[in-house]
């Protein structure tokens, strides 16, 4: 321990905030040391030190939140759950922000038209208005059709039947009991038959 001690005050300069380490770097700014031919932390290595040896599945916090900081008393030991929190509380998490200072996309503010948004995109009221303008000016140009279920009038669109679900599936069932009752496949079943009474007469 005495070697890796005077390897560690070699590679650490005194400041009045914070202990710096000089020495090699993992690319998220952390000191690293060599020891037993295995890559330590040098803030871990430094707690174990002056504290003696690290708990079991326990990681070494920085108040300081200066990841080549290796002061003792800017250390704490902390379990991986608070290590997660304490980062992303100061905003180093991936993909997340801190609370305090989220980025200027997220803070709720208000859309040209007043509604309330969030998020880099657009206002989610305004592109689901401008998604329904836009149905409604595809399908003014198309031909009315006149359901034979319900008998109302709907634009001619994707090759429909029916107006809506509900026909389409009335017309299902209306098919299979012709097929059950009087053998008609659903091929040749016209809706003309159930109306004139065809299949309305077997099933009385």
């Amino acid at each position: 321990m005495k070697s890796i001690e005077k390897r560690y005050w070699k590679k650490v300069v005194k400041t009045s905030s914070c202990w710096r380490w000089t020495g090699s770097k993992d690319r998220h700014g952390y000191g690293q040391m060599r020891i037993n031919q295995k890559l330590q932390q040098a803030h871990r290595v430094a707690w174990e030190i002056f504290n003696g040896k690290i708990p079991l599945g326990m990681c070494v916090l920085h108040y300081c939140d200066n990841p080549e900081c290796t002061r003792i008393d800017h250390l704490r030991l902390g379990t991986l759950k608070e290590n997660s929190k304490d980062m992303i509380l100061k905003g180093r998490g991936r993909g997340q922000w801190s609370k305090e200072n989220p980025p200027v996309y997220y803070i709720k503010t208000m859309c040209p038209n007043g509604h309330p948004k969030t998020g880099k995109g657009d206002c989610a009221v305004c592109s689901k208005l401008r998604n329904v303008e836009y149905r409604k000016r595809k399908l003014a140009n198309r031909p009315l059709l006149i359901c034979p279920i319900c008998g109302e009038k709907f634009p001619d669109y994707h090759k429909r039947k029916y107006c809506s679900t509900k026909c389409h599936w009335t017309a299902s069932n209306r098919k299979r009991q012709a097929k059950i009752v009087c053998g008609i496949p659903a091929y040749e079943f016209r809706e003309q038959d159930w109306i004139d009474g065809v299949v309305l007469e077997v099933l009385a």
